[in-house]
């Protein structure tokens, strides 16, 4: 107890204010980082995706013309047994599947 009360009398001010402000810029700093690298990832999700998932988020172009939206809605529907479909993405890219 005596030894506390020591270490605490030898502190000065300043000692306390450098510890209080350094531990308050690491955490800072720690909240900061992972927010950095969670808005990065974001980002980056339409990439990393596809390249997890190469079968789903691709498909093979074939020589055959693409299905027009009103008739892929309707295979979707059929396939899905969906009601109501919120949106349909189409893309330029060959290679790349409608969602």
């Amino acid at each position: 107890m005596v030894g506390h009360l020591n270490l605490i009398r030898g502190m000065t001010l300043r000692n306390l204010w450098f510890q209080i402000h350094w531990l308050l810029g690491i955490t800072a700093g720690a909240v900061l980082s992972v927010v950095g690298v969670s808005g990065a990832l974001l980002s980056f999700e339409p990439q990393i995706l596809r390249a997890l998932n190469p079968g789903v988020m691709t498909v093979n172009a074939h020589d055959a013309q693409p299905l027009p939206p009103a008739e892929l809605l309707a295979r979707v529907r059929a396939a899905a047994a969906a009601k109501r479909v919120v949106a349909l993405t189409l893309f330029a890219d060959p290679d790349a599947a409608a969602r």
